[in-house]
């Protein structure tokens, strides 16, 4: 299990948007929080060739403690191939993106 932590709180009654990135060949975990570089973590193990299924989102905590849930509503959800440059997270993150809901968003096929 990898986790990232935000280094600030954003349970605060406002909508963000939050990104995470898996770098496996740069062994590199980052969370993003309205577009910005918000921590990262250096991963010890060798994951390039670790295949982790995404079992659930908004629950934290080690497979054998008591787990936290999220206490926030989630919008919309993208899974990628590839880790997202920072630029492309900025992107994704922009509040003006709101005029294109319910069109497809895809990154070009060569950045997928």
């Amino acid at each position: 299990m990898f986790l990232a932590q935000s280094l600030e709180p954003v349970n605060d009654g406002q909508w963000h948007h939050v990104a995470m990135t898996l770098d496996a060949a740069a062994g590199r975990l980052a969370l993003y929080v309205d577009g910005i570089l918000n921590s990262a973590v250096e991963l010890e193990k060798e994951i390039e060739k670790i295949v982790l299924p995404i079992t659930c989102i908004g629950r934290s905590g080690a497979p054998d403690s008591k787990p936290m849930y999220l206490e926030a509503g989630i919008d919309e959800v993208y899974l990628y191939r590839r880790a997202l440059h920072p630029g492309e997270v900025m992107m994704l993150s922009r509040p003006d993106r709101e005029s294109n809901k319910g069109q497809e968003r895809e990154l070009p096929a060569n950045k997928r």
